[in-house]
């Protein structure tokens, strides 16, 4: 019976091999054995002409084929299984170490304080094309804090230019006329600001000529001599100031009737450098120059003034370079450091109602 097994194993699926034999196995080898008899049943029931010998050895040939047909498919020939010796896990191959990256440290933006402020434009073209320019002294209160202000010439007729510094209510004038006296009448207190001839504040010039001749003239002594520091030396770039103190007591320094000023609040002085003590140095010029003016701005604001008068300073006399090719650099210098120095008090001062107006003789300045 067994060897019949092996027969059918091998015809069906040579390369099956025989599995051990089990409970399974077993009913597998009754139900060949079953087939066989079945088969020799109907071949016995056909030679002898036994028909019901035929009939009940076919149905158990069929029965029998039907039920190790399921089980020779599942059990005798399963898929071939590939066989696994004992697990034995591949050595772990060590990470390797990756390079430590040196990242860069973040830069934190500078400290309020030390962010360098905006580059100031270098021509007084870029300046004065950056600004508001004013084309009637009607339009001027519009461009102040309180555009009640009155703001008008004294000389109706006098030529002026002027300009709005953007973001604020500062305005620049630029007029002709005398340096002693206010070019513009209005109810804001006013300063006016001398161009000192010397350190020791000599009373006059080489020749009688400069702004600083005008205002000894006018001013009493004890204003002069209280405008000087106390250490008596004024150096270029420094201002010194005091109460304006004229030798005209009937005109009043308010006027009731206008509702504004007859007369400044505050005198100031200013040393300009001279181009002989600088070698015609004009960055020298622009430098010293930048220093006065804003040291008279802040002194002026400092007293209570809103309307601060000046000279273009470093222009007169003996300050220019001797040198007439070199004098309209040195000039220049002196005009785009008073622009410099507007524009930095106005933004620093933005919310105040400023008017600082350049006066000069016999016409305004050239800007």
């Amino acid at each position: 019976m067994f060897t019949s097994l092996s027969a059918i194993q091998n015809a069906i699926r040579p390369s099956c091999q025989l599995p051990v034999l089990t409970p399974r196995r077993a009913l597998i080898t009754s139900l060949a054995s079953g087939i066989i008899l079945g088969l020799a049943g109907c071949v016995i029931g056909v030679l002898a002409s036994l028909p019901a010998l035929i009939a009940v050895s076919a149905v158990i040939l069929g029965v029998s084929l039907f039920a190790s047909g399921l089980f020779l498919c599942r059990y005798v020939c399963p898929p071939k299984i590939v066989s696994r010796g004992p697990s034995t896990e591949l050595p772990a191959e060590p990470t390797p170490e990756l390079p430590e990256i040196k990242r860069p440290k973040p830069i934190a933006p500078p400290p309020p304080d030390f962010i360098p402020p905006r580059p100031l434009r270098r021509t007084i073209g870029e300046m004065l094309f950056g600004w508001n320019c004013i084309g009637s002294i009607r339009q001027m209160p519009f461009f102040l804090a309180n555009d009640k202000t009155p703001l008008s010439f004294r000389n109706p007729s006098a030529r002026f230019r002027a300009w709005n510094i953007p973001s604020t209510h500062t305005i620049f004038v630029s007029t002709s006329g005398q340096f002693s006296s206010l070019r513009m009448q209005s109810n804001l207190p006013a300063a006016i600001a001398n161009a000192t001839q010397s350190a020791a504040f000599a009373k006059r010039g080489q020749g009688g000529l400069g702004v600083n001749d005008a205002f000894p003239a006018v001013l009493t002594d004890k204003c002069w001599e209280e405008s000087k520091p106390d250490s008596g030396i004024l150096l270029p770039g420094e201002c010194s100031s005091a109460t304006w103190e004229d030798k005209n007591h009937l005109v009043p320094c308010w006027d009731e009737e206008t509702k504004t000023y007859n007369k400044p609040l505050l005198f100031i002085q200013m040393l300009a450098p001279k181009a002989s003590m600088y070698q015609d140095d004009s960055k020298s010029c622009y430098e010293i120059t930048l220093r006065a003016y804003t040291a008279c701005f802040e002194e002026a604001i400092r007293c209570g003034c809103r309307m601060i008068q000046i000279p273009l300073i470093a222009a007169f006399g003996d300050f220019v370079p001797r040198a007439l090719s070199k004098q309209p650099k040195w000039i220049e210098s002196a005009k785009l450091s008073l622009l410099h120095a507007v524009e930095k008090t106005a933004k620093k001062h933005a919310s105040k109602d400023l008017v600082i107006v350049l006066t000069n003789i016999p016409q305004p300045v050239n800007l």
